[in-house]
């Protein structure tokens, strides 16, 4: 059981009840992923099932391992903490909403995480026979405050929402640059000449959500989405994010 998630789950049964709707997101359109990162929860991966209508826990779970898709999100061996929650409006059978978060948190970084990615970066580039980068304070300057920014501004991308660019960060620190340059998935992109860059900064956003955050947001949730509800009165759904 975790604490965040314990509490995250038992606020969206309760906000299911107080709003009488019945889905992951909200009708305000806030999202399983919305919510883990306002409650701080830095997470690799996360799902959520949903039920209402059965009064018994047991019943809850044995209908869940009944159905592919959340007995899949069940069965995840990468989820490690779980929250749930519960909350009841009357008498009746539709009157029992629960809400079950599972998730994978982020694991902790080594004490001297930036040499060990300084030491993989190198590696690589010996396989080609570049030369070795080495640490520079103005760079790491300037990659940490892209990454703090990032995560303040809820973006993700090598230019910021008001265009300035890594040779702009660059420049701001105060490193004198002839090229500078960020890799890329499939290409790497320079500012300046194509003279061999011999120096790197390595820094990872302080947001943790925003550390594993995709381009447009696409986040991996391993639940499809829902499934058609059984019939009325017990409805059951389970999908992310």
């Amino acid at each position: 059981m975790e604490a965040r998630l314990t509490e995250l789950a038992r606020s969206h049964a309760r906000d299911m009840v107080k709003r009488q709707y019945f889905d992951i997101k909200s009708p305000a359109g806030t999202t399983l992923r919305a919510r883990l990162l306002r409650a701080g929860y830095a997470y690799r991966q996360a799902a959520q099932q949903i039920t209402v209508g059965y009064a018994d826990g047991r019943v809850i779970v044995e209908r869940w391992f009944e159905d592919g898709d959340s007995r899949q999100a069940m069965l995840n061996a990468l989820f490690s903490e779980i929250g749930i929650g519960y909350a009841r409006r009357g008498s009746g059978v539709l009157d029992h909403y629960w809400a079950v978060v599972l998730a994978q948190p982020t694991r902790k970084v080594a004490a001297d995480w930036r040499r060990e990615v300084l030491a993989l970066v190198n590696r690589f580039r010996a396989r080609y026979r570049l030369k070795a980068l080495r640490l520079d304070a103005s760079l790491n300057r300037a990659a940490q405050a892209h990454a703090d920014d990032m995560a303040v501004r809820d973006y993700f991308g090598h230019v910021t929402p008001d265009g300035r660019t890594v040779g702009d960060r660059a420049t701001r620190a105060g490193y004198r640059w002839a090229g500078v340059g960020k890799p890329r998935r499939r290409a790497r992109r320079a500012v300046g000449s194509r003279r061999r860059v011999d120096r790197v900064a390595v820094a990872p956003p302080r947001d943790a959500g925003a550390r594993y955050r995709r381009r447009r947001d696409r986040i991996p949730f391993p639940c499809p989405r829902r499934r058609p509800h059984p019939p009325e009165p017990l409805l059951d759904a389970g999908y992310g994010p």
